[in-house]
């Protein structure tokens, strides 16, 4: 069995001060192949802890791969820990060596002695050349195993991964690449979907699946156990069938990219006034290439001052009802519609906290505007939570109510 392990050296990781994505990167690098993942640990920064790690690892996995310990300093101590092990004879990457003295050379600095422990590597190993920094990687080959030794820093590592070491894996080990599938999935928990996948019988001993959740939305992964599983044309429908609306379009993986799409074949355009989102909406939208051919603007009116002056809310609305309320909502998605021209818009105004709530609006408060086509709807939502997540959740419902709008259309009907 081609077994993997992963281990992510260094003190900061152990405290938390830095988060470890080398790992994560690896194993979804790795995740539609057929090697398998089978433990990731995370080790401090000593060579008797690190060698120890390497062997025991080395006795369950084929292939063994370490980020970081190839730096400069005391605390880099990959090598040190793998010639413990093996006690081969340290040599100097030449190649990497003159790199490092040209652009140091380049920045007025000359290269010494403790610079020169980020080119070496064990004598009797296979090099993996950096061209994203200074370190080498290189892989150590004992009996029929690998240990692959890679520096800490994500962009190297994420370089080196692919130019060096899925090779590697290709023409020792004749990794083979399984096919997936990959659907994005919006408005529902995990165990929800967890609970819909498992009734789905044509996937039940044809993949290997897996879901992430990310800010919002699920991703999930179907890898085939079986040949040709994922040429199955019927899988993404049996899934539609089941998640509905919540299923994105076959091909994207963000609401904006899926609304983005939809307003473009409709020939829709779309408008945004925002409070406390402060244009998160806006930006999300934005982000995707093509929007500006659907999407006309948007006002961010932190300031009551802003939604009387420039969005024209009335006065007696908000002393009426306040800012934070329906009607207000309401008037600032009809008067940005109206004024840019547009056919959909959404408008948020809410209390994001820490400061601002009350018993009868407490933080998390937030009101929408959906304006669909002439249209007009309002809404209140209540998110818990800390400023950062009541923003959060607050664009992603915002452009959730527009995606699933916009899938109710048919194309027959503009």
């Amino acid at each position: 069995m081609k077994t993997v392990s992963i281990i992510s050296t260094g003190n900061e990781l152990l405290y938390g001060a830095v988060v470890d994505t080398n790992s994560a990167y690896i194993s979804r690098a790795l995740f539609p192949t057929d090697f398998i993942i089978s433990r990731h640990l995370t080790v401090a920064d000593s060579s008797v802890d690190l060698a120890d790690a390497i062997a025991s690892c080395l006795e369950n996995s084929k292939v063994v791969i370490i980020s970081g310990g190839l730096g400069p300093t005391e605390d880099d101590l990959t090598i040190e820990a793998l010639h413990e092990l093996y006690n081969f004879n340290i040599v100097i990457d030449e190649s990497a060596l003159n790199k490092m003295r040209d652009v140091f050379g380049n920045m007025g600095r000359t290269v010494d002695e403790a610079d020169i422990k980020m080119v070496s590597i064990p004598g009797n190993s296979i090099v993996i050349k950096n061209d994203f920094g200074l370190a080498p990687g290189f892989i150590l080959e004992v009996g029929d195993k690998s240990i692959i030794a890679l520096p800490g820093v994500p962009r190297e590592i994420e370089g080196m991964f692919v130019q060096g070491v899925v090779p590697y894996l290709y023409k020792r080990y004749g990794m083979k690449e399984k096919k997936f599938i990959s659907m994005t999935i919006a408005g529902l928990k995990e165990s929800e979907i967890n609970d819909k996948i498992k009734i789905i019988k044509s996937i039940n001993g044809s993949f290997q699946w897996g879901m992430t959740a990310r800010s919002g939305l699920v991703s999930i992964t179907l890898v085939e156990k079986i040949d040709g599983a994922a040429g199955d044309n019927t899988i993404y429908g049996e899934f539609g069938d089941i998640f509905k609306e919540n299923l994105l379009l076959e091909g994207f993986t963000k609401p904006e990219e899926e609304i983005v799409y939809l307003l473009q074949r409709y020939n829709l355009t779309l408008a945004t006034a925002e409070s406390c989102t402060g244009g998160m909406i806006a930006a999300r939208i934005t982000d995707i290439p093509g929007s500006s051919r659907v999407f006309k603007g948007s006002v961010v009116a932190y300031n009551n001052d802003i939604k009387s002056r420039i969005l024209h809310v009335p006065d007696k609305l908000l002393q009426d009802f306040g800012a934070v309320s329906q009607p207000v909502a309401g008037s600032m998605v009809r008067m940005i519609t109206e004024h840019l021209n547009a056919d959909i818009g959404v408008s948020v105004s809410g209390i994001a906290g820490p400061d601002g709530g009350t018993e009868e609006k407490p933080v998390g408060t937030v009101c929408f505007g959906f304006y669909f086509c002439g249209d007009l709807q309002t809404e209140t939502k209540i998110y818990p939570g800390d400023r950062e997540r009541v923003r959060l959740f607050s664009s992603h419902y915002g452009l959730e109510r527009i995606r699933r709008y916009l899938r109710t259309l048919k194309k027959d009907v503009f």
